[in-house]
This record gives structure tokens, sequence and C-alpha cells, in this order.
């Protein structure tokens, strides 16, 4: 059984879960997704009863310790269909009690697994730490970031939410396994005052969609430049589109920016002659063809915990930047290639791309200094390579069909 915010596949990891029913399933694993909005065998909650949710989690900086309606459904539920395995992935998302949760999965004999898209479970309150925090690490007695997802209008009980979250891992014991998508989050979990379990690196397989070889033929937009392509979801303040603005007003005339993604009204973008905007969510098929189309992908954000859209740019062919404070700098995963430096370089440069120091967004989206110059040559140099890594699907489905059966002795 697996459990999420949301289940459709128009969003990341509701995508993944998707994509790892699907593949178990072919190995002869049944699985039910239920989820607190969207779509799904089971939805827990209402539009209003999300909203309603939202709204205490902003009033009480309670996200994840609410939602008791929706969660006593989750738990008949479990109760009704006596998962083996019950595989948990975001508990936050305005639909959970986690408390309600860990009492009900000490009645049965199931084992757990608890996949850390982000860094929620080792924090008081935020779902991305911000890299100048270190509250994370002493017990969150003092969180200045209640603007930060899940957003809070007051500052509530940060240290003790934290221990609750402690106290929902020590309690189902061996029963736990806990992924994550990089070794940068699982240091962050060893870093963190949870205590100790196991825990396995699983990275994000990508949609067969980006799997088909890039197409060299579309090159829209420029003449002797270059097409770089910066994705988001959502452009929140962390993913740094202050950044990559800053790089666009530099760079030379014949390169084009194309920034696709949905961005917030509050932040604010001037128009330039070489940056276009793509103002909404795209969808798989239509994110491919940007790939396709673009010559380096570019990611400023400072608080990835794996990030897809480097990940998918990387099967696609399509060489990278990113930068060296998020978990994105580990994808990079071909050692460095010495002989592709004409110059040196303030950076190193591998098969897949080149990982810089982008700066650091503050929580209101704008970047702390960075040397603009030297990502601009990063980027004229990462056009030139050809990435080797990629992150096909089958080698994510097949390391947790591999877990499970670890963990069950047979299936």
């Amino acid at each position: 059984m697996h459990i999420n915010t949301v289940g459709s596949k128009d969003s990341t990891v509701g995508s993944l879960i998707r994509t790892i029913v699907d593949g178990c399933s072919i190995k002869g694993v049944e699985s039910l997704v239920v989820c607190g909005k969207g779509q799904g065998d089971y939805v827990l909650q209402s539009k209003f009863g999300f909203l309603f949710n939202v709204l205490k989690a902003r009033l009480f900086d309670n996200d994840g310790f609410q939602s008791v309606a929706s969660t006593k459904k989750l738990c008949d539920i479990i109760e009704r269909e006596q998962p083996k395995i019950v595989h948990i992935h975001n508990l936050h998302g305005y639909y959970i009690d986690l408390r309600l949760l860990s009492r009900t999965l000490l009645k049965y004999d199931c084992k757990v697994v608890i996949t850390m898209h982000d860094c929620w479970l080792t924090t008081g309150h935020c779902a991305s730490i911000p890299v100048e925090c270190d509250q994370w690490v002493k017990g969150c007695n003092r969180c200045n970031f209640k603007c930060l997802y899940p957003r809070a209008w007051f500052k509530g009980d940060t240290a003790g939410r934290l221990l609750e979250k402690k106290e929902f891992v020590r309690s189902l014991g061996d029963r736990l396994t806990i992924v994550t998508p990089t070794r940068w989050m699982s240091n962050k979990l060893h870093n963190s005052i949870l205590p100790f379990h196991e825990n396995i690196v699983i990275a994000h397989g990508v949609s067969e969609i980006f799997c088909n070889k890039k197409s060299h033929e579309c090159k829209p937009g420029t003449k002797h430049g270059l097409n770089i392509l910066a994705v988001a979801r959502i452009w929140t303040p962390g993913k740094n589109l202050d950044g990559i603005l800053r790089v666009a007003r530099k760079m030379p005339e014949s390169w084009v920016i194309r920034i696709v993604g949905k961005i917030p009204h509050k932040i604010k973008c001037n128009a330039m002659n070489n940056v276009v905007f793509d103002n909404r969510e795209v969808d798989e098929y239509a994110l491919s063809n940007y790939y396709s189309c673009s010559d380096v992908t570019l990611s400023a954000s400072a608080y990835e915990s794996f990030g897809m859209t480097i990940a998918e740019s990387l099967t696609a062919d399509v060489p990278v930047v990113v930068n060296k404070h998020a978990a994105t700098s580990e994808l990079l995963r071909v050692p460095a290639l010495d002989n592709v430096i004409t110059a040196e370089q303030p950076y190193p440069v591998r098969a897949d791309g080149i990982c810089i120091d982008f700066g650091v967004p503050d929580e209101n989206g704008v970047c702390g200094n960075f040397d603009v110059s030297s990502v601009i040559r990063a980027i004229g140099l990462a056009a030139k390579l050809k990435p080797v890594t990629k992150y096909e699907p089958g080698n994510m489905i097949e390391s947790y069909y591999n877990l499970y059966k670890n963990r069950l002795g047979k299936i």
C-alpha cells in the first residue's frame, strides 16, 4: 500500500508512485494507492476537507499532526486491506495525523517503508532545510522559517513536533526501512536527531518519455547561439529564479533561456529579449520536447533533495549546470574530465555537466552573491559535453522490487 499526498501522475511523487506500482505489478506485486487528494484507489478527503486542513496548518503550524477525519479513514483502510508492506511517501500535505497513523501501524505486523522525497521528517517544520539553518540538528527549538512550506502564519511547537517524529520512527523499530533518493539526503537523515534506522539509497527513475534520444534538428530561437532550459513545476523562492535572471542579463545576446513552470504572482519577472517564459505547469510530452530543443539545462535551486528535471535532462542526452549547494550535484556521477578543461576552471567538469556555486536564495527568493561570469563560462563549456548517466525507470523499479522481496522474505 502506497500512501502519499497526491496519487495522480501530474505530480512528481505521484508519477514516481505510479511507475513503481505499474513496474512491480508485472513482477506479481499487487499494490493500492491511497492519497489525500487527487486520483488513487482511495482518496481520503474532499476539496473542502483539504482546504480546511490547510487553514488549520496555517494557524497552528501543525501539518502532519491534524487531519483526524482523513487519517481515521486511512486507518480503516489499513485494517480492512491488511497490507504486508505500507510504503509511505510524503506525510506532509494536509491529510495526516502522524500520531493516529502510528498507533494503527503498531497494531499490525506489517513492514513499513518510508521514502524521503524531502527533509520534512528530519525537521520540526520545513520540507526543505534552508542552507543557513542548523536548528534541525539541535532539535528545532528556534524556528525562523515558518514562512517556508508548509507555511504557517504563527510559530508553532516545532521542537515538540520533531520529538513526535522521532518517537514515530523509534516506535516502528526493525520493521522500518527508510529510502532516500541520494546520499545527500541520507547524510541529512544520519545527522538529524532521528534514531538510526536501516537506510538505503534508491535513485528516482524518470518517465519512459524522456528515454528517447535527443533530436538535434529542433533548435528554434537561436542562430550560432545556445538554447538553455530552466524548469520547475512551480518557481518557489528556493528554486532561485532570481539567480537565473541575473545570468540572463549578462550572457551573450545570441543565447536564449526558456523558463518553464508556473511563476507565482509575488515573483516579479521583467521582460528580456533573451528570456522566454512559459508560465504554466507543462505535461511530460511538452517537457520532453523542450529537452529535445535545448543545449543545456540549468538548475540554480539550492534546496533540491534529488532534482527530477536534472535526471530527465541527462536521460534525454542534455548536459546540465547545477548548484553545488543542492543534491542535484550528486546526479552528475561520472568522474571529472580533465582533458575537457582548456584553462584553469574554478569548478569540476564532468561528462554529464558542471556543478558550480549559484548562490543561495533567501525566503523571498532573492539570491545572494555569486560569480555570474563563472556560471556563463560553465554553461558554454557544458554545452560541449555529452551526458552518459541515465535515470531510466527500470533501475528504480528493480530496486524497490528487491527491497519488498527482502523485507518479506518472499513475494
